[in-house]
């Protein structure tokens, strides 16, 4: 199979199997007969091969960077979808900067955030137990539905944390 196509198995109820097939094989894996996707017990039959999306896989779905705009509070700005697969750089980017806490405090910016899953709910939690605990204040951007509709849920609705611009929360620290 050509670099850069994947394919897409269907199987009885006309779903692709539920694996990441195509993710695999867009990133190179290859099962151990040689051929760049494996095929599913259930599968009826195959499609022509599809290119691969750019930015999938887990390396395309979340992007974060860190930036400090003034009175030394840091922002971490988050863009993407935030689940299991792709929560590693966020995790990365946290530890980096609450190492140090900032003396201003920190912003967790998830203006432009299109998901979030557990695994993200788990890295907010721990900034602000680490920011509580050490006396530093944590605040949180959320403008998207789908994060604010998650914050509602599990009950995170503090105005004194979570803001609905990054204007707003840095406004909260000075």
């Amino acid at each position: 199979m050509p670099s850069g196509t994947g394919e897409i198995v269907l199987t009885e109820s006309r779903w692709p199997a539920p694996d990441h097939r195509l993710w695999w094989s867009c990133h190179g894996y290859k099962s151990s007969g040689g051929s760049p996707v494996p095929s599913h017990p259930a599968s009826r039959g195959r499609v022509n091969p599809v290119p691969c999306l750019p930015g999938s896989g887990p390396q395309g779905l979340l992007t974060v960077a860190t930036r400090t705009p003034a009175d030394g509070i840091r922002v971490i700005i988050v863009a993407g979808e935030i689940d299991a697969h792709s929560v590693a750089p966020l995790r990365a980017e946290v530890a980096s900067v609450t190492s140090d806490f900032p003396p201003g405090g920190l912003v967790l910016d998830l203006s432009a955030v299109t998901f979030i899953s557990a695994a993200g709910l788990e890295v907010l939690g721990d900034v602000l137990d680490q920011g509580s605990s050490r006396g530093h204040a944590v605040r949180v951007v959320a403008s998207t539905r789908a994060v604010l509709r998650v914050f509602d849920l599990v009950g995170l609705q503090d105005p004194a944390i979570v803001h609905g611009s990054l204007a707003a929360a840095l406004a909260s620290l000075r």
